[in-house]
């Protein structure tokens, strides 16, 4: 009998094409928090989008937050530094190291934001094209980060009352972004069938964001 563990696999474009139906699944729902949860999602469809862009050939190089330990343990491994070297040098033990190697933490969505418009943090590609953003999409982003998506992650104790006539122009404009880093940016590479099955999930988001 097999024994195999169930498992499934997923890449940075399998997660933003989930994350994006993910949008949809809530938008079509009756659940009374639907545009809580649909916010938090496409949060991380844009932050997933801004990133596929920037990572190049060697992401632990281009979207790592240097600024912390743990990416400046990244940097030191990827220079071929010894574990044990760096352990010493951070006065970690080397599990910890590990830890970090595995997992840092990237770039924050601010940052990706600023440089997915600068021409010299895009991979070096004679086709790469830097974002341009219209002030309704820059407010898009700001209201979703700041007034959305923390305040749900991070709720304090409040009682809060939101507002949802505006949800659907501002998914709108941040659904804008995420089509042309993902399409037009020229820095992000797909399978055909990723292609059209993100193609489809954009799509039907946008079916729902018109009802």
């Amino acid at each position: 009998m097999d024994t195999q563990e169930e498992h499934f696999e997923i890449n940075e474009t399998d997660n933003l094409i989930d994350n994006i139906e993910m949008v949809s699944h809530f938008l079509g729902s009756s659940i009374k928090y639907k545009w809580k949860w649909s916010a938090i999602a496409l949060h991380q469809a844009l932050y997933g989008a801004l990133i596929s862009v920037l990572q190049g050939t060697d992401p632990r190089q281009t979207v790592i937050d240097r600024q912390r330990d743990t990416g400046k343990a990244v940097m030191l491994h990827v220079y071929r530094v010894p574990i044990g070297v760096i352990a010493s040098s951070f006065g970690k033990n080397e599990e910890t190291i590990r830890e970090w190697i595995t997992n840092p933490y990237l770039i924050s969505l601010d940052e990706a934001l600023r440089r997915v418009k600068r021409i010299e943090h895009l991979p070096p590609l004679i086709n790469a094209r830097p974002l341009e953003t219209s002030t309704e999409e820059d407010d898009a982003i700001r209201r979703l980060t700041k007034e959305f998506r923390n305040e749900f992650e991070h709720f304090s104790p409040k009682a809060w009352v939101v507002f949802t006539s505006g949800m659907p122009t501002i998914f709108s404009n941040i659904l804008r972004v995420i089509r042309f880093l993902e399409f037009e940016s020229n820095c992000v590479t797909m399978s055909t069938e990723q292609e059209q099955h993100l193609k489809a999930a954009i799509e039907k988001m946008e079916h729902h964001l018109k009802q």
